[in-house]
């Protein structure tokens, strides 16, 4: 009853010309690299010509987004479970991640510590000056490599 399908014809055809776009339990799934991890959602489209076209536009769009910073999981991908576990790279900035820092080490820090500062570091946050490593503080004349 009705033409049997070969290897090559309709849908397989037309999936096959998108990367990163595969079949998953009856329903279309995009595939995507970010930070390092592949991502695969599915989308709950079900197989068709049309539906294949738009995973394509979609997938291209998020790449876009990727290559130039402003992707964010949870706006593509709202109900899935991983939209809480990826946060957006514009989230995590420095500023923030300093905040959460300083009243963990503010136990470690003396104002005999905040005093040693020298001229240079002394615009500096405190905080800035626990991160970085000793090789970055300037050396003086009378230091001889034991500072």
């Amino acid at each position: 009853m009705g033409r049997e399908r070969t290897s090559g014809s309709g849908l397989e055809t037309e999936l096959a010309k998108y990367k990163g776009i595969e079949i998953h339990g009856g329903n279309l799934r995009v595939v995507f690299m970010w930070r390092r991890i592949r991502c695969r959602e599915s989308l709950g489209l079900p197989i068709t010509k049309a539906n294949i076209k738009h995973a394509s536009l979609l997938r291209a769009a998020i790449l876009h987004e990727i290559k130039t910073g402003h992707f964010d999981y949870g706006r593509h991908f709202p109900n899935s479970k991983h939209a809480t576990n990826y946060s957006s790279a514009k989230d995590e900035k420095l500023g923030a991640l300093l905040e959460r820092y300083k009243p963990l080490k503010a136990v470690d820090i003396t104002p005999m510590t905040e005093e040693k500062a020298t001229p240079w570091t002394s615009a500096l946050p405190w905080s800035a000056l626990i991160v970085l490593p000793a090789f970055y503080y300037p050396k003086t004349s009378n230091c001889y490599g034991h500072c």
